[in-house]
């Protein structure tokens, strides 16, 4: 079958010639080394990362995220229950999400690295802010907020209507989308917002033009308390940092001792080898097995743990 070619219609042709352009324009402008170090230094970089987490921005497609640093022009992550992840956004932001979290950045400048909006719709996120490098809000269903420099918490629980704010540093005032209250935060103090819930869906006012505010209120400010300390504090942050960090020593310690020979760990061992340990006021053996945990657990003397630095007996040759 003949194909016919046709000549480009003059509309046609100007699309095609400016499709053109602006291709070769943003190899021209990415080619230059001044654009590339610009943009290597402002990637989005994975400090820290645990668990089960989901990339949400690969067109709606969830995938296991284990990218370490990547220029992104969006960003939606969903932690699951006991994950964690710190994330530099840019020089001057770093994000730190926990387990039960759903957020979003719909969308980051390719050349400023700049985003309008963080968008949080369900659980925890604490924000260090050293200085504005630009402005942008952060939005939950019941209202938004641009930040100043400072260390905010947000915790968005949907299911009770309600949101958490916490300065660990920093002064805010917080306005009502659907009245003149206002909420005056400063460091060390929270508030929450409560908002209405109606057949377990947000309860809105519907103003002029079909327009929807969600219903509310801010409740007393007050200090910030003790289980939040604990669990969103700088020096929780650090404890946090130092446990991984040890356990990452210990997991690479493991392998380590694993490609010496060694087979079973906590306490390290060979194929075949004993260990005895203090159980309940007994003493009890357990053989280091080829999948390498130690298994057959047998009630001994108590000399046998008598001996032993810690409760836990060094592996060594079985006494069968």
């Amino acid at each position: 079958m003949l194909t016919v070619l046709r000549p480009l219609t003059s509309l046609q042709f100007q699309i095609h010639h400016q499709r053109m352009r602006s291709f070769l324009l943003f190899i021209f402008i990415f080619s230059m080394p001044q654009v590339r170090a610009f943009a290597a230094q402002n990637k989005i970089k994975i400090l820290q990362a645990s668990g089960d987490i989901s990339d949400l921005s690969q067109d709606s497609k969830i995938s296991t995220w284990n990218k370490k640093s990547w220029i992104a022009d969006r960003l939606a992550l969903k932690l699951k229950e006991g994950a964690y992840t710190k994330i530099q956004l840019n020089p001057e932001i770093v994000l730190t999400a926990y387990g039960g979290t759903e957020f979003m950045i719909p969308a980051i400048g390719w050349e400023s690295r700049e985003f309008r909006e963080l968008k949080l719709t369900q659980g925890v996120i604490r924000l260090e802010i050293q200085k504005v490098p630009f402005e942008f809000e952060l939005s939950t269903p019941f209202f938004k907020v641009r930040l100043p420099a400072g260390i905010w918490v947000f915790k968005m629980d949907p299911e009770r209507a309600l949101v958490d704010i916490l300065s660990f540093k920093g002064n805010l005032e917080l306005t009502s989308l659907n009245s003149d209250e206002k909420a005056n935060l400063k460091t060390g103090e929270s508030v929450t917002f409560r908002g209405v819930l109606e057949e377990n869906e947000i309860s809105y006012d519907l103003l002029l033009e079909g327009r929807k505010i969600p219903k509310g209120k801010w409740l007393s400010v007050e200090k910030i308390s003790q289980d939040y300390q604990q669990k969103y504090s700088l020096e929780a942050e650090k404890k946090r940092f130092d446990k991984e960090r040890r356990q990452q020593h210990r997991a690479q310690s493991q392998k380590l001792k694993r490609q010496a020979g060694e087979l079973c760990v906590n306490p390290p061992g060979n194929l075949g080898e004993c260990v005895w340990k203090k159980q309940k006021n007994e003493c009890i053996r357990t053989r280091c097995a080829a999948d390498g945990k130690w298994k057959d657990p047998q009630v001994m003397g108590n000399s046998f743990c008598d001996r032993a630095s810690g409760g836990i007996a060094e592996p060594k040759e079985c006494d069968y």
